[in-house]
């Protein structure tokens, strides 16, 4: 009986300490990872402004005959080179998603872990 008592206050202390840690840590986590991807989008938001300069400039060229080849080249290259950065926060924002995701997944199947534990004491 009193090992019974020692095992049920063990796992009592580990949910109670996995609990406090989650309530504690895990807004500061999520808010990190919102912060970050608040940073992304405000990248993401430039690649676009400048995406739409490039867009207006080369319709410019292209609309008139006026401009060389190499002006063109030089402005789909740019355009190129901003939709190859704008792929790269994208894809940077859903690694933050899924940290975010494995987070909180994490916490919770660790609490459920241990309240499954508690329960079966």
């Amino acid at each position: 009986m009193l090992n019974q008592a020692a095992v049920e206050a063990l796992y009592s202390a580990t949910y109670v300490e996995n609990y406090l840690d989650c309530v504690e840590n895990l807004p500061d986590d999520l808010q990190r990872h919102l912060s970050r991807m608040r940073e992304l989008d405000v990248s993401y938001q430039a690649y676009l402004k400048e995406l739409e300069a490039g867009q207006q400039a080369l319709l410019g060229i292209l609309g008139g005959s006026s401009g060389s080849n190499q002006r063109k080249r030089a402005l789909l290259r740019k355009v190129q080179t901003m939709l190859i950065a704008a792929q790269e926060v994208g894809d940077e924002k859903l690694q933050v998603v899924q940290a975010v995701q494995d987070l909180i997944e994490n916490k919770s199947r660790q609490l459920d872990l241990d309240y499954r534990n508690l329960a079966s004491v």
